[in-house]
């Protein structure tokens, strides 16, 4: 059975055709991802009522972070045992 679920290189690049463009998508999406952790915190600090709340979105936020640095690393040594 065809597994159709895209991989994390061809979700995230999809558009992109060349190793610069990958390259650049790659740094967007790191930039995206940080700057949504710190609108959270900010959020979080603005808004102590509802810091459950912030929290949880900082932890998906943060297993996020921690995929998307362990596919880096994986893409890494992949490339270098070719």
């Amino acid at each position: 059975m065809k597994n159709h679920i895209p991989t994390f290189d061809k979700f995230l690049n999809e558009a992109a055709a060349s190793p610069s463009e990958r390259a650049a998508a790659l740094r967007a999406a790191e930039e995206s991802k940080r700057q949504a952790v710190k609108a959270t915190m900010q959020k979080l600090k603005d808004d102590p009522e509802k810091s459950d709340i912030h929290k949880a979105k900082l932890d998906v936020l943060n297993a996020k972070m921690t995929l998307f640095n362990l596919n880096k690393k994986l893409a890494a040594v992949i490339a270098s045992h070719k």
